[in-house]
């Protein structure tokens, strides 16, 4: 983190590929390579502040209620066959900025393919600007 976004360092992406969300075991094995940028169905009421457990049941989209959002995908627990996501909101929400998704509902939450294009994407390549 830099105290002044002036003198931070600078990135941009050089490569990314997509990823499959249609199937937990696509994003298990590209977790292998790193974190996996995922837009997805987000609402409220689907997600527990305190814990970052999600409570949602499909259809995730009410009207009125749905929105979209980007999380990136930063683990994979064997155990508990949940995805851990991190959000942009920092720590003061889910489980110190961090959300558990089951590996079942994966499909159900992340946009459809044709609706946005592939709905995740791995970062192949970075470079300093």
């Amino acid at each position: 983190t830099c105290p002044d976004i002036s003198s931070c360092t600078k990135y941009h992406v050089t490569g990314y590929t997509a990823v499959d969300t249609s199937y937990a075991d696509s994003v298990k094995t590209a977790l292998s390579n790193g974190p996996v940028l995922l837009s997805m169905f987000w609402n409220d009421y689907e997600w527990d502040n305190p814990t970052g457990e999600f409570v949602g049941e499909y259809p995730y989209c009410i009207p009125g209620r749905c929105g979209g959002h980007a999380v990136t995908i930063v683990g994979y627990d064997a155990v508990t066959d949940t995805f851990t996501l991190q959000n942009s909101w920092g720590a003061g929400y889910g489980d110190g900025g961090l959300y558990h998704l089951p590996a079942s509902e994966l499909g159900w939450v992340s946009f459809p393919d044709n609706l946005v294009g592939p709905s995740a994407y791995q970062i192949t390549g970075v470079e300093e600007c």
